[in-house]
């Protein structure tokens, strides 16, 4: 009990005292009736007392207790439209709150289509290249168990299609990130659904798939896909680390080099080109090195005066006569439009945003805006040409690669014979030097031969020469004097 309490309690004790000494000194005039009526309004007055103080402290409970829900509802409903709307009093994006969150949601899967997360792959046929799917209804894209039969339909009604026959889809294996979970890794290629029945869908690829994604599934490296109504569109937040915040130094957050080289290097350590694919992932929204490309090339400015973009067009037509937008940018397509106050974005001095390098310079030249830092943007990739690109490259690859074993094989069998011919050759050198040498040997006697013999016939042309000069030496003693001469012995 309070100190009030107290007080009262005391004020109605000394009140009761002296109510009953006033009804001794007159009871002798009064009579029974009155006197018990007198107690009885008395102590009626008491109760009423006692109920109104109850109801008074009540009140006053409940009163405090409704200024404080109050307070806390306010509270709540501000933090309610905090959360769904983010601080309305600031200019800064706020992505976190829900509407900006479900806003930017819309815009990543609104493109992407519908999506079967965690569907197993029964049974592959590599004759007729057809894959059986068992896909799954379950929250998160959890497989079904894949020995559990397809839920047979009721008597009479058609059997419910997850996927429509002859629908074009993108098939990617499943693997397991960093944290354990089963996502997308490896692309095996567009399909078109043959048949669908229940949860079990016939998938067969539109072209040929390639060795490297046939074995990929042969090797039973895929027992799970992921399929895609739509190839899935590229943006600069998906691969950011998951908590990551925004920063000047890392505009998109924080990459994930370990997704990242899980995706795209995986094996790939000595590749350069993979080695710089992953590089400009790792450096997008980061500071801008010297010599990057214009495209690439954004700049960060804080607006220095108030600033005014109008986003709608006062033009309307249809995206199919002429696309979304006019040629500033501004929306035409009505479903777009923002309409209203959102027509336009304004920008209050000391806001900070982001702005390709062509946009950036024509604020700060007008004195719009300051330049703070120059970032790196990584251009945004179209999957579906880019996979249809890596196709033909590594079909480009592929026949090169047997050109040049085709043509290796030829210059193979062509060495094989030269060296053939060779070893033929070698033998008949080995021959041709041996009856060299012997020629050699042979030319050495003939010489020897031939110097003797060239000896021994100017031996005898000597011996001649003297024969003839004793011969006219006799003749011409023959003609002077008659004297008989006796002829020389012959050699």
């Amino acid at each position: 009990m309070g100190i009030l309490g107290i007080i009262f309690l005391i004020i109605v004790l000394i009140t009761f005292g002296m109510f009953v000494y006033f009804i001794v000194k007159t009871a002798h005039g009064w009579g029974a009736l009155h006197t018990t009526m007198l107690f009885f309004i008395f102590f009626s007055t008491l109760v009423f007392l006692f109920s109104s103080a109850g109801v008074a402290k009540r009140r006053v409970a409940w009163v405090k207790s409704h200024d404080k829900l109050k307070k806390v509802l306010a509270d709540l409903t501000n933090e309610e439209i905090k959360i769904k709307y983010g601080d309305l009093s600031s200019t800064a994006q706020d992505n976190e709150a829900l509407i900006p969150a479900l806003a930017q949601l819309t815009r990543v899967t609104s493109d992407r289509g519908r999506v079967w997360k965690g569907a197993v792959l029964q049974n592959f046929d590599a004759k007729t290249d057809e894959y059986l799917l068992r896909l799954s209804l379950n929250k998160g894209g959890q497989p079904l168990d894949p020995a559990a039969a397809a839920p047979a339909p009721a008597a009479g009604a058609v059997p419910t299609k997850v996927l429509d026959e002859q629908l074009v889809v993108y098939a990617f294996g499943e693997g397991r990130d960093a944290s354990g979970r089963m996502v997308p890794n490896a692309y095996l290629g567009e399909f078109i659904v043959d048949q669908s029945v229940g949860l079990d869908a016939k998938l067969k690829p539109t072209v040929e798939l390639l060795p490297i994604q046939k074995d990929y599934i042969v090797k039973g490296n895929a027992p799970q896909w992921t399929i895609f109504e739509l190839m899935p569109l590229d943006s600069h937040e998906v691969f950011a680390a998951e908590g990551s915040q925004s920063t000047e130094t890392e505009y998109f957050g924080r990459m994930d080099e370990q997704q990242i080289t899980q995706l795209l290097g995986a094996g790939q350590e000595n590749n350069p080109a993979v080695q710089a694919l992953i590089q400009s992932y790792l450096q997008d929204g980061a500071e801008a090195k010297p010599n990057i490309p214009d495209e690439n090339l954004w700049i960060l400015v804080e607006f220095t005066k108030d600033y005014v973009i109008e986003v709608d067009s006062k033009e309307k037509r249809n995206a199919t006569e002429g696309g979304f937008f006019d040629t500033i940018g501004r929306t035409v397509d009505e479903r777009l439009k923002r309409g209203g106050e959102l027509a336009e974005v304004k920008y209050a001095p000391g806001d900070k945003r982001l702005f390709w390098k062509g946009a950036a310079e024509e604020l700060i030249s007008q004195g719009i805006a300051q330049p703070i830092k120059k970032i790196n943007v990584r251009t945004l990739t179209n999957y579906a040409n880019g996979f249809r690109d890596l196709r033909q490259n590594l079909l480009s690859s592929i026949q090169n690669l047997e050109l040049l074993k085709r043509e290796n094989d030829i210059v193979q069998r062509t060495n094989q014979s030269g060296l053939e011919q060779l070893a033929v050759q070698q033998d008949t050198r080995q021959k041709l030097d041996k009856d060299l040498e012997q020629v050699a040997k042979e030319k050495v006697v003939a010489d020897s031969e031939v110097q003797r013999l060239e000896a021994q016939l100017a031996s005898i042309q000597k011996k001649i020469s003297q024969s003839f000069q004793q011969l006219q030496a006799a003749h011409q003693q023959l003609i002077s004097g008659g004297a008989t001469v006796v002829p020389a012995a012959a050699p």
